[in-house]
């Protein structure tokens, strides 16, 4: 709910076209920590994988705790009924791969951006107080990992939702959000839309990146820095994929635009 207030005060705050669509929540609450597939009703057809031979497609809702506590757990069929159809098959796939991450996959570069970093120079980074700045790194000797030490540096005033996200800001150099888009950046398009590209070129109010490399000649100093962190936290997911899944390490640099 809180998340969807927020969609609402944007689409306010610009001024949108945007027509918001809430969708009543059925099944378990948001933090149910477990998948019960006794409590859902509404079956539909059945849906093969390679993983099982068949699963039942229930239309009410699970937690997103569950199902990372289910693929944790190596639980991947029960996952499966509750995954969206065009999703389901990539699930499958990544989880084969074992090209996801969980939080304890990120327990030693957290520790290390951490030791790295320079309290002071967390002034700038985004949804961490004094408080909290100075408690993640008093506490620092104790760090045994991720979600260990997310329960840790929490407290009455600061849940863990909210100390898991300083930690992210942490690890992914995160600033506070700047007033207005830095620049945009093309990921892929469909081929028979390609002369959208100049219109979007002519029309952007920000610099648009096609070709990575030579995106900082387009940039201020201000937006060149943002792009260095955004490019910083992609070739640190990627890192931790290809150590998990022992896959080459693609450098963000190297990495084409998607066409299809």
């Amino acid at each position: 709910n809180i998340l969807a207030i927020e969609y609402l005060k944007a689409i306010r705050r610009q001024n949108s076209t945007m027509i918001p669509w809430p969708i009543h929540r059925q099944g378990d609450p948001y933090n149910s920590t477990s998948l019960d597939q006794k409590t859902y009703d509404n079956a539909s057809e059945s849906f093969h994988t390679e993983c099982s031979a068949s699963v039942k497609i229930y239309e009410s809702f699970a937690s997103a705790l569950a199902i990372r506590n289910a693929v944790r757990n190596s639980e991947i069929d029960s996952v499966l009924p509750f995954v969206p159809e065009t999703a389901r098959e990539m699930l499958v796939s990544a989880y084969r791969d074992k090209s996801f991450l969980l939080t304890e996959d990120l327990d030693m570069v957290l520790f290390y951006a951490l030791l790295s970093a320079d309290e002071n120079a967390l002034i700038n980074c985004a949804a961490i107080n004094d408080e909290m700045r100075s408690r993640i790194f008093r506490l620092l000797n104790q760090y045994r990992g991720f979600e260990q030490y997310t329960a840790l540096c929490s407290s009455k005033t600061v849940p863990r939702s909210q100390t898991r996200r300083a930690l992210l800001h942490i690890l992914l150099k995160t600033r506070k959000a700047p007033p207005e888009a830095m620049y945009a950046r093309i990921l892929g398009f469909r081929k028979d839309a390609s002369g959208l590209l100049t219109e979007i070129h002519r029309a952007a109010s920000a610099p648009v990146i096609s070709k990575l490399a030579a995106g900082k000649n387009l940039l201020t100093e201000e937006q060149a820095e943002a792009l260095s962190d955004t490019i910083h936290a992609a070739n640190l997911y990627e890192a931790c994929i290809s150590q998990k899944s022992n896959k080459p390490f693609i450098n963000e640099y190297t990495k084409p635009i998607v066409i299809i």
